[in-house]
């Protein structure tokens, strides 16, 4: 799911798009879906800010985890090249039922100052 807003200030107006994701926990490299990748090429293209919800399922530390695993650190490669910022970095673990839970927010370079 892909929402599109407009957010006004001081007389500028700009587009900003939200979406969800949900990485497979059962792949050993998490691979960007293709929605995921079509949503943040778009935004690419014409220059649109993005916030994604992302159930991740790739452990690191940076967004809460206890541990680093080979998805997370795959992931991370992957947000730091699209030049992404974290909304909500965490620093406290998450578990539900023994199972840590890898939920973040990333979103587009200097996307902060629109959320």
């Amino acid at each position: 799911m892909t929402v599109r807003m407009t957010h006004t200030a001081g007389g500028n107006t700009r587009d900003l798009l939200v979406t969800l994701a949900y990485l497979p926990y059962d792949s050993d490299i998490p691979p960007p879906s293709k929605g995921l990748r079509k949503v943040t090429d778009y935004c690419s293209t014409n220059k649109m800010q993005l916030v994604t919800g992302c159930d991740a399922n790739a452990d690191y530390i940076t967004w809460g985890s206890m541990d680093i695993k080979p998805q997370g650190e795959y992931l991370m490669e992957c947000l730091i090249s699209k030049k992404t910022e974290f909304l909500n970095p965490g620093n406290e673990p998450n578990t539900i039922s023994d199972r840590e839970v890898t939920d973040m927010t990333p979103g587009t370079d200097k996307v902060g100052d629109l959320v």
